[in-house]
């Protein structure tokens, strides 16, 4: 099992509201390990398959 995107409201209690968009290092620390210790395996799945996101709203919205 890969990593999953928690609702908007579960990221921002996780990310300070400065990283909250794009995803980056402080989305990182929460992904996982291994082949999954980032979530750029996972976004570029999903990004191909719905289209990129333009929001922190837009990726957890679209992604669940």
């Amino acid at each position: 099992m890969g990593p999953a995107v928690p609702t908007l409201e579960s990221v921002e209690r996780m990310i300070p509201k400065d990283h909250l968009w794009p995803v980056d290092e402080y989305w990182n620390f929460h992904a996982g390990g291994g082949s999954f210790k980032n979530l750029h395996v996972f976004t570029e799945a999903l990004d191909a398959r719905y289209g990129k996101a333009a929001s922190a709203k837009d990726f957890t919205d679209n992604r669940n």
